[in-house]
């Protein structure tokens, strides 16, 4: 849902002032929270499988806690303007 509502916003105006970052920030996030997440699971004992899995399950789960932050903490800027709901 939150996915939904971003993507709501996001036309070729916004895309062309903050699209490059936004990309850059997304990518990093993704693939940090995907790692991190795998690697700590696996690393407790869980299967590899399980970890991939439950990986997954945060990787999808990480766009609202970066929203709810952004939005608790009145922050300020483009990057904040975008992820604002």
């Amino acid at each position: 849902m939150v996915g939904f509502l971003l993507g709501e916003r996001l036309n070729v105006d916004v895309l062309r002032r903050t699209g490059q970052p936004v990309f850059a920030v997304s990518a990093f996030v993704a693939v940090a929270t995907l790692l991190v997440m795998a690697v700590v699971t696996w690393a407790v004992g869980a299967l590899l499988t399980t970890a991939l899995v439950l990986a997954g399950i945060a990787l999808a789960t990480d766009s609202l806690a970066t929203t709810d932050v952004i939005g608790e903490s009145g922050a300020e800027g483009p990057a904040a303007e975008f992820t604002r709901p």
